[in-house]
């Protein structure tokens, strides 16, 4: 189905109403409708924010966790909808050898507010590759973030010889 123009003359002052008309009013409105549905169903991912943390040895020499590594204020509304986390090799090429990584990202109208966006928290046992396919995404339960709430990232434990990760969130508008 596409748009048709209805023409002037069917329209003109004077003339009879057709019932072509509002077949082609009623065709061009589900048009509309149907392009409108495209474009909300085909809305791509958007990558939100990114969470980077490099050195872990150094702000975690035994390997346990680290609260508040990152936090990250939401700039407008929308529903995180997928989290990714890369493990990255050490700078001597190396990936993790045991162990396994844990994260958590907490959301809240304030800091004193903080509470997990996961039903089960995120760990990775794996050793993902440094590209996009050793990924290891977590759906997050559709977690609606308000403007202005605040995001910050724990992790709860590491793999060991774990030197960096790398963590996109995603959502879509809300």
């Amino acid at each position: 189905m596409a748009f048709t123009t209805i023409p002037g003359t069917d329209i003109e002052v004077g003339k009879p109403t057709k019932k072509s008309i509002f077949q082609k009013t009623k065709d061009n409105f589900d048009d509309h409708e149907t392009r409108i549905s495209a474009l909300t169903a085909g809305a791509a991912k958007i990558e939100n924010f990114v969470f980077e943390v490099a050195n872990l040895a150094q702000y975690s020499p035994n390997g346990s966790s680290l609260e508040r590594i990152s936090l990250f204020r939401a700039s407008r509304d929308m529903t995180i909808v997928n989290v990714q986390v890369y493990v990255l090799h050490s700078s001597s090429g190396s990936p993790p050898t045991a162990g396994t990584l844990e994260l958590d990202i907490l959301k809240g109208s304030t800091l004193a507010t903080l509470s997990t966006i996961f039903t089960v928290k995120p760990s990775v046992t794996t050793f993902a590759e440094e590209d996009t396919n050793g990924a290891v995404a977590f759906v997050a339960t559709g977690e609606d973030v308000s403007q202005g709430d605040w995001l910050q990232l724990d992790i709860t434990s590491l793999q060991t010889d774990q030197s960096r990760i790398f963590i996109d969130v995603f959502s879509e508008p809300a």
